[in-house]
Formats: C-alpha cells, structure tokens, sequence
C-alpha cells in the first residue's frame, strides 16, 4: 500500500498568529523603549514559529485545503475497519475494550462532504498503510468516531 504525502501548508490562522506575534513584538518596542528587548524577543518568537506552523493539508490530485483528524482504533480489527472504510462492508462492530495499535487519519474540509481517509498500523514500530486513500461519506465518518480509543 501507497501512503499519501500530504503537503503541509499554512492556512489563514498560521499566518494570522504569526504575523500577530510579530506586530505584537513591533508595537511594543515602539510604545514602550524601555520594554524594546522583550519585544524583540517576541518578534523573534513569532519569526521562528512561522516555518514550523503549518496546519492545512493538500492531498495530491485533490482540490483544496484540507484539515486532519487523527483516530486510534483496534488493530486486532484492521481487516474489519479497511474493508469498511474501502466500502466492502456496510456495517461496523468494534470491540471497544480492545488495545490501539491502528491509525485512522481523515482528511477534510470544514463545512463540505469531501472527506478521505486512510488506515494505518503502528504495531510493529513501522508504518505501514492498511488501505488506500479513499473518500468516505459521513456517516462513515460518524461510525468510525465512534470507536476512537482514548489514550
């Protein structure tokens, strides 16, 4: 299984709160002088935060930005969860007391029924894709968080 390499890209809030912190850092230096060293040090926090804070998502060959959620499911009910996600089964039944040990990544956009989903198992210590990335519906979507395990 191929496992999707999502670009991280910034969204308008990872800007916003960036350049926030830096106008923050500017204003200060200027309004108070006495007070022009810490806000040079907030300018240097919000220039250094800048590259590392990337939440959006572009999927390859998908159009728009899209957001993650991560879920923690089963692994001893990797096949019953694949086959779900992937559409060969309507229906799904978890054993909730089970140990995690799969990874449910969802990929959507906020007010759109474009959502996708791929599966993921971290038992051995190696990621290892279950399934390809496939759109799910929301109902999908609802059943599947349902079974989230909470660590």
């Amino acid at each position: 299984m191929n496992t999707i390499k999502a670009k991280h890209v910034y969204k308008f809030t990872d800007l916003a709160v960036s350049l926030g912190i830096i106008a923050a850092g500017i204003i200060l230096s200027i309004i108070i002088p006495e007070l022009s060293g810490l806000g040079v040090c907030i300018v240097l926090t919000g220039l250094c935060i800048l590259p590392f804070l990337k939440t959006g998502y572009r999927l390859p060959g998908k159009k728009g930005m899209f957001s993650l959620k991560d879920y923690m499911l089963p692994q001893e009910c990797k096949a019953q969860i694949a086959d779900y996600i992937e559409g060969r089964s309507d229906t799904l039944e978890l054993n909730p007391l089970r140990q995690g040990g799969m990874v449910l990544e969802i990929y959507y956009i906020k007010g759109e029924p474009q959502m996708y989903a791929q599966l993921f198992d971290f038992s051995s210590g190696i990621c290892q894709a279950q399934c390809e990335l496939t759109q799910i519906s929301k109902a999908q979507f609802t059943t599947l968080a349902k079974y989230n395990l909470k660590l």
